[in-house]
């Protein structure tokens, strides 16, 4: 075992404790009767009895009374430990006789508490999913995933396989190589999903074979030989455009002062507040490179169109849904749809996965 500390933690057992302790990144629960480790992916507590003992290399941890441990003294006075030198003003523990007939009992007992705990856990309750196809969501420009939270509970309680990709959106490129990789892991037929400038991403990865549907949401989505800036600079009489900041050292912001009434005004302003001052920045070669694949030529589209977006123009988006010849669907909604209403979010995108079957 390696060195550090160990944390001891009471069981229903009056008299028996277990070590935990950290080895790596990972916590490791220790049954010092059977020498079992059992890796759990959240905490495990049993309920604090207060005692950390810093460990050396060579320390294994055991069964022991809890005065024993706490004070280094045991209930029974002739027991060796009551006169036991200490280490560092801490109790030494020392090994004890092997546990007779209670202890095997008590040993079975915590075994079986354990394993009824990690088949609890959500991971392993968590139904397989279902449906016959896989969805994956891509986001867009000066966010990351965790918008697609709501979204995503709600596709997986209804029965889908969903993948998230984070896109580090630097380049085009580099976003269009990470959707890659995920649709590679989805283990059925794929429902490509983009958002914003993720719409510019599915419209080349789309072109993968796996994909065989495209939903675009408030999104942006290039022809061939054409950029996301050509379109998000597309003069739109009687729409501004988003408030973006000048271009630093490659990459672009919203101006944060204005991006909770620009991105999502009908989105708590804690939250928008706070997207405003976490914002990933945009690089520039991902809005100015061209595309060279337009899977929404050959695959079936569909659009849901923000008309009260200040990010992507809606009458821009009309345009590209009109030219995808996308089933379109228009809601009253901000850019950051999937926030404020990410029901009709799922909806749309469970009406959408019908045609990647």
């Amino acid at each position: 075992m390696s060195e550090g500390k160990v944390v001891v933690l009471g069981s229903n057992a009056p008299r028996y404790r277990m070590a935990v302790f950290q080895k790596s990144e990972e916590k490791v629960i220790e049954d010092t009767i059977l020498h079992a480790k059992i890796y759990l992916d959240m905490p495990f507590a049993l309920g604090l009895a207060g005692a950390v003992v810093d460990t050396g290399p060579d320390f294994e941890p055991r069964v022991v009374e809890d005065r024993e441990l706490i004070t280094g003294q045991n209930p029974r006075s002739d027991h060796p430990i009551a006169s036991s030198p200490t280490r560092r003003g801490r109790p030494a523990v020392r090994h004890r006789p092997k546990p007779k007939q209670g202890a095997r009992s008590m040993k079975r007992i915590i075994i079986g508490a354990l394993m009824a705990m990690t088949s609890l856990s959500p991971a392993a309750v968590q139904a397989a999913p279902s449906k016959p196809v896989s969805i994956v969501l891509v986001h867009g420009a000066f966010v990351d995933a965790s918008g697609w939270k709501s979204v995503y509970d709600i596709l997986t309680k209804d029965g889908y396989e969903v993948l998230v990709v984070q896109n580090p959106t630097v380049t085009l490129d580099g976003d269009v190589a990470a959707t890659r990789q995920v649709i590679a892991k989805a283990s059925k037929p794929v429902l490509l999903v983009g958002h914003s400038y993720g719409g510019a991403v599915i419209t080349e990865a789309g072109a993968d074979p796996k994909v065989k549907s495209l939903a675009y949401i408030s999104a942006l989505a290039p022809d061939v030989g054409e950029s996301v800036y050509e379109l998000a600079t597309r003069p739109v009489p009687g729409e501004s455009g988003p408030p973006l900041l000048p271009p630093a050292d490659g990459f672009i912001i919203v101006d944060p002062v204005k991006f909770p009434s620009a991105f999502a005004q009908d989105v708590d302003i804690s939250i928008t507040g706070f997207m405003a001052v976490a914002q990933v920045p945009w690089g520039v070669s991902a809005v100015e490179t061209k595309l060279s694949t337009a899977a929404w030529r050959d695959k079936p589209v569909r659009w849901m169109l923000t008309t009260q977006d200040h990010m992507v123009s809606p009458t821009t988006q009309r345009f590209m849904a009109t030219r995808a010849k996308a089933k379109l669907t228009e809601i009253h909604s901000s850019h950051a749809v999937m926030l404020s209403h990410p029901k009709e979010v799922a909806t749309f995108i469970e009406a959408a996965a019908a045609d990647a079957q």
